[in-house]
């Protein structure tokens, strides 16, 4: 009986739509349980016009010897927070954020209480503000934990670990 059914011309087409009727269902089902809605965004990120580098961005970026970190400065943090690289390695620290930054170690002549920003006399200092789009280089030829911090906003701050 079964096979003289599907046999029957019209068979087919009563199946295609079973079938597809089955499949709008599955698709329905799965809507209302997922909730029925799309996600939103949880926040609107504005998009900014990034300049071109500067003169002495450009300059500096021809002596650079390249850099095995990237930390960069991103809403008020450095991303990443803490950062690992071997003896003799290069961490560039990059400001994209829309307000000066000045990335200093922090030392018992730099502290949070006490920032230095008038001379680079501790290991790590970029030594003068570094302007949304500017960068400064280190090369850390010693393991251990460095701390620093912007000198600028003495309440963020970061780390590098050399091993």
């Amino acid at each position: 009986m079964i096979i003289r059914i599907m046999n029957h011309p019209r068979s087919a087409v009563v199946l295609s739509i079973f079938a597809l009727l089955v499949l709008v269902i599955g698709i329905v089902a799965l809507t209302l349980q997922s909730g029925g809605t799309t996600p939103t965004p949880t926040a609107i990120v504005p998009v900014r016009h990034v300049p071109p580098p500067s003169a002495a961005v450009i300059k500096q970026l021809q002596q650079s010897n390249g850099f095995q970190a990237l930390v960069s400065y991103v809403n008020g943090s450095f991303e990443p927070a803490t950062t690992t690289i071997k003896v003799g390695q290069t961490i560039r620290f990059t400001n994209i954020s829309t307000h000066d930054i000045w990335v200093g170690q922090i030392t018992t002549k730099n502290t949070p209480e006490n920032p230095n920003t008038q001379s680079c006399d501790v290991p790590f200092n970029s030594c003068h503000a570094l302007h949304p789009g500017d960068f400064a280089e280190f090369t850390f030829p010693r393991a251990g934990t460095y701390y620093y911090m912007d000198d600028l906003n003495t309440a963020t701050r970061g780390g590098v670990v050399v091993k």
